[in-house]
């Protein structure tokens, strides 16, 4: 999956191509090592469009939203993959979580968790409170260490060939 400006709404360097590309290896990293394997592919597609729709980078918890209705087409699987990237990507800017048990609930925090870590380029300290799993955590420097990456559609590829086995 190539991300290209053009299917932004509105593109920064705060919510725009390396953001998408990092969250999407970080989505990759977590669900590996989480061992929740589909769950890591559907979020790695929803992690591609999950700031797409925003308008800006202030608070707006809408984003996600519009994005499962406008972006959606960009992506490729069964009608039941798409709902369940759909959630993510709607609950991912939602103050609340979908609650655990719910069929598309790891899926949907990998999102979260992947867009959490990415906080980091904003150098700031993280809540970590509201990482959803232990590992999260354990990835911050895994995630520092991608900042140093831009990111196309090969280097995408190649970053997650590597860390394939691991």
């Amino acid at each position: 999956m190539t991300v290209k400006r053009e299917y932004f709404d509105y593109c920064s360097d705060l919510h725009g191509i390396q953001h998408t590309y990092r969250v999407m290896v970080l989505a990759h990293r977590l669900g590996t090592v989480l061992n929740k394997i589909r769950e890591r592919d559907l979020a790695i597609k929803a992690a591609f469009i999950h700031d797409m729709a925003r308008r800006d980078d202030g608070r707006d918890i809408f984003h996600g939203l519009r994005a499962c209705k406008t972006k959606i087409h960009l992506l490729e699987g069964t009608k039941r993959e798409l709902r369940e990237i759909q959630t993510a990507v709607y609950n991912h800017c939602e103050p609340k979580d979908i609650k655990p048990g719910h069929p598309h609930y790891v899926t949907a925090m990998i999102l979260k968790d992947a867009d959490l870590l990415d906080r980091v380029r904003m150098d700031k300290e993280i809540d970590w409170r509201r990482a959803r799993f232990t590992e999260t955590r354990q990835l911050e420097g895994y995630a520092r260490t991608l900042l140093k990456i831009t990111f196309d559609g090969d280097i995408f590829k190649d970053t997650v060939s590597r860390h394939q086995e691991s």
